[in-house]
């Protein structure tokens, strides 16, 4: 191979690995969003930028070996046959495959970093969900006002409340989610991913954008992937911790019962909410919005890769058969709480 060729490809890799670090880095650059910060500081951002570290150091170190090897003293007959392609050809050849393995490598960890960007930014969006779906009055097919526990619901989440919350996360997390080709493990009980695919067709048309774009086709099924992977829990009012009479006592919305004592009748005090579900937060009460989820690695052999990178890490991935096919993908488990007071 000519020293031009090699210049190249050696430009090549370098311009694909300083692109890969530009859409890690660059969102931090000035930025103001909380989420970014939140990756940043999380453990799962922390392994996914250090996976990337590690194979631009790694992939540096192969360079070097192949530019040594290409610079390496030639032997006489090399001189006397005058070509020196075959030989480097066979270099470059057997040093590609290993070049191309990194790269795909840092690829995914690359793609791991932007899932969990999107990640912390759902936890916000189901979080301001919650600041004004907690406090609203729903009356929709059998769901008692204002409830927002009721363990005799028949939903995934048991109330539409709850319900409402995780779909503003799965929505946010339909750009990073897979593809589910069917609604057997769909967990909203008012939208489909038709109906999602259906409404951003409508938006777009009524803006006046392209309809004719090949990600419309994939919004269903990611947003059945998102809505089987999404989990989100509210924590439940604080003075709910306590029994009676200790939780009416706390209730910022306590009832009051009239028994009759030893020698006198005595008001207790009690929470009327508690059995029921209704949420009754407290106007300071701290509220916690904790959200799961599995993203798919989907490189082939570089999801393996850092599925053995990560075994012993916090945020292991597991090998799972897709719905409806025989690949085997690598989900990796993300978890991440915020916490707002309800007035706020």
């Amino acid at each position: 191979m000519k020293a031009s060729h090699k210049g190249l490809l050696v430009a090549v890799v370098l311009i694909t690995v300083m692109a890969l670090l530009a859409i890690i880095f660059g969102p931090l650059v000035g930025s103001g969003s909380q989420a970014v910060r939140d990756a940043v500081h999380s453990q799962l951002g922390i392994i996914a930028i250090a996976i990337v570290a590690g194979g631009v150091i790694l992939l540096a170190l192969v360079m070097l070996l192949v530019k040594r090897c290409a610079d390496r003293p030639h032997p006489p007959i090399r001189r006397f046959l005058q070509d020196e392609g075959g030989t480097a050809a066979v270099e470059m050849l057997l040093a590609l495959p290993i070049i191309l393995m990194i790269l795909l490598v840092i690829l995914q960890a690359v793609l791991l970093w932007n899932a969990v960007v999107v990640f912390h930014y759902a936890n916000y969006s189901a979080a301001r969900a919650a600041v004004s779906i907690i406090p609203s009055h729903l009356e929709i097919s059998g769901e008692e006002p204002y409830r927002m526990f009721d363990p005799n619901s028949s939903l995934t989440p048991p109330s539409i409340k709850l319900a409402r919350i995780e779909r503003a996360a799965a929505l946010a997390l339909v750009p990073i989610s897979g593809r589910y080709q069917s609604s057997e493990y769909l967990n909203d009980p008012e939208l489909t991913g038709e109906n999602v695919a259906e409404i951003i067709r409508t938006a777009l048309q009524t803006a006046g954008g392209d309809l004719d774009q090949p990600w419309l086709n994939r919004i269903a099924d990611q947003y059945r992937y998102a809505d089987a992977w999404t989990l989100v829990s509210v924590s439940k009012p604080h003075h709910w911790n306590y029994p009676e009479p200790e939780r009416g006592r706390r209730c910022p919305y306590h009832h009051s019962r009239r028994e009759w004592g030893t020698n006198d009748w005595l008001s207790i005090p009690y929470c009327p909410y508690a059995p029921q579900g209704i949420a009754d937060y407290a106007p300071w009460e701290e509220v916690d919005v904790q959200l799961g989820y599995g993203f798919e690695m989907s490189i082939l052999w570089a999801n393996k890769v850092l599925h053995e990178l990560m075994r012993n890490s916090g945020y292991p991935a597991t090998a799972v058969t897709m719905p409806g096919t025989s690949r085997t993908s690598y989900i990796v488990p993300m978890f991440n709480t915020v916490t707002f007071v309800l007035s706020g």
